[in-house]
């Protein structure tokens, strides 16, 4: 009777988990009610949810699955302990960074803010944790895939065609996929072309549909059923489309870089490896996505969008005003003027040639009046507009540069704790570059503690898959390695990833059922032992 009441108690905790993940999307939506929420001080629901729902699963799982608890106690124990100690040592730091980099009086520091934000990026392990003990199976992998992709790409879709919605960068949506066609880039600017329906994150959103597509390929091609196989297809062509019509440069074109990469795999997997079975319809199938979305792309507004900036590029270059400035500058840099003030020269330089002189007309105003004033630092601003142009046209460029001149006036030991992550969101200047800014803002020892157990993971799950390669390369785990990888890629070159519940819940996920199968050929070894 006890073993029944315990199955029927997992058995629970199961669904309870399904539908943490697949609400997901669902759940982020509370932001289009939070400002109201925020005038009486009261957190996002989102927030709330995830602080207090996933730490009981965790300890549900653990009660009820965990079958090394005496282990997982004294890992959790030396982990929390490091954590506690580091984030005591980061507290006391950060204010001693922030006097020394002179930042302006936006830049605030919000302890209970910075907190939540590290929970944020740790509390995935956790995850990781609870998806192991669930050993999803195939099928329900599957499963929630699918109705994943169907909860966001089908909103985005139709939400497109019929002209509702959010673009992705700015405004509402002013037209849909088909007018991309047409010359409506003269009249319209191409971010007012994407769409992301009623979603918060567009970026982060576009992250998550770029590494859960490589799934809906493999489920497409081991499908045995014919009527579930055009289902999954006609999935794939919905989910391809909403990645162009988010358009994001990640996901316009990871739809196109994604099937590249499943039919190498698939031609690897059915003529080398030997574990599929070569199939016409699949192969053509899979083609006719990519020879559909390559011919999208390039009307697509994320590659459109590109060719602009490219063209405020050369115009920025063609700035013949800015080379006597360039002079100027550089001849006060090997002379001092005495008649001036440094600040002053470089408060006149900046107007004069950045300014009124517009060689710093491609970058948005607001950076440099509102975020980081240049009358604080001018000296800045003109080593900013004086790089070469193609290194400071944009503000994920000037987020780069600023982070990198203010880590330039710490020591070592700030260094290791880190300058807070909180001051520079405060300031409108958070860096858009997972693994890159978790390191500044907590230095090497807290993204050591934090985001980088992710590369840790992926080194270790790498050298499995070599040592146990008879047993572990498969064409399901290959596309579920590649969907990791994918994710680790993104994180990396776009940012608001490794800091999203939306899309470490589904990372946790892909990582879980790979360690499961690392542990299945482990033991599948130790039998034929």
């Amino acid at each position: 009777m006890e073993n029944f009441k315990l199955s029927k108690k997992q058995k629970i905790l199961h669904w309870f988990i399904i539908l943490f993940i697949v609400l997901q999307p669902l759940i982020d939506l509370d932001y289009m009610f939070y400002d109201s929420l925020q005038r009486f001080g009261l957190p996002r629901p989102s927030t709330l949810i995830r602080l207090i729902v996933l730490p009981l699963l965790i300890v549900a799982s653990f009660y009820f699955r965990d079958k090394n608890k005496k282990r997982t106690i004294l890992m959790t124990f030396f982990y929390g302990i490091s954590l506690a100690v580091y984030y005591y040592l980061h507290m006391k730091r950060v204010p001693v960074a922030m006097d020394k980099m002179n930042l302006t009086p936006n830049f605030l520091y919000d302890p209970i803010r910075e907190l939540t934000y590290y929970l944020t990026l740790v509390l995935p392990y956790g995850m990781i944790y609870l998806f192991y003990n669930e050993h999803f199976s195939y099928k329900s992998l599957k499963n929630i895939i699918v109705f994943t992709s169907i909860l966001i790409t089908l909103p985005i879709l139709l939400g497109d065609l019929f002209v509702f919605g959010n673009s992705t960068y700015q405004g509402d949506t002013v037209a849909n996929i088909f007018s991309w066609f047409t010359p409506i880039y003269r009249w319209y600017s191409p971010q007012q072309l994407s769409s992301k329906f009623f979603f918060n994150l567009g970026n982060t959103l576009s992250v998550l549909m770029f590494f859960l597509l490589p799934l809906l390929y493999l489920f497409y091609v081991q499908e045995k059923d014919g009527k579930k196989k055009k289902w999954l297809l006609f999935q794939i062509y919905v989910h391809s489309l909403a990645m162009e019509i988010i358009s994001t440069r990640v996901s316009a074109y990871g739809a196109l870089i994604v099937p590249i990469c499943v039919l190498i795999l698939y031609l690897i997997h059915t003529w080398l490896i030997k574990d599929l079975k070569f199939s016409k319809r699949i192969f053509i199938n899979i083609s006719a996505v990519l020879i559909l979305i390559g011919l999208i792309l390039p009307n697509s507004p994320a590659v459109q969008n590109q060719m602009v900036f490219d063209k405020n590029t050369e115009g920025v270059k063609e700035n013949k005003k800015a080379e006597k400035g360039k002079m100027e500058y550089q001849e006060y840099l090997d002379q001092k003027n005495e008649k001036m003030s440094d600040h002053d020269f470089y408060m006149y330089i900046f107007e004069t040639y950045g300014i009124y002189g517009r060689y710093i007309q491609s970058m948005p105003t607001n950076y440099y009046t509102d975020y980081y004033n240049y009358k604080h630092d001018p000296k800045f601003w003109c080593d900013v507009m004086f790089m070469p142009v193609e290194q400071r046209m944009n503000g994920r460029q000037i987020e780069k540069i600023l982070y990198r001149y203010k880590s330039n006036e710490l020591n070592f030991t700030d260094k290791m704790f880190g300058m807070g992550y909180t001051p520079f969101l405060n300031g409108s200047l958070a860096l858009e570059q997972d693994f890159t800014l978790q390191r500044y803002s907590y230095g090497y020892i807290g993204s050591f503690l934090s985001s980088y157990i992710w590369i840790i993971i992926g080194c270790y799950g790498l050298f499995e898959f070599i040592k146990h390669h008879k047993q572990m390369v498969t064409f399901e785990n290959t596309i579920l390695a590649m969907s990791f990888g994918i994710s680790m890629f993104a994180a990396w070159f776009t940012g608001h990833v490794l800091d999203q519940y939306l899309a470490t819940v589904y990372m946790a996920l892909i990582v879980a059922i790979l360690l499961n199968r690392i542990h299945e050929s482990k033991v599948s070894v130790c039998v034929q032992k």
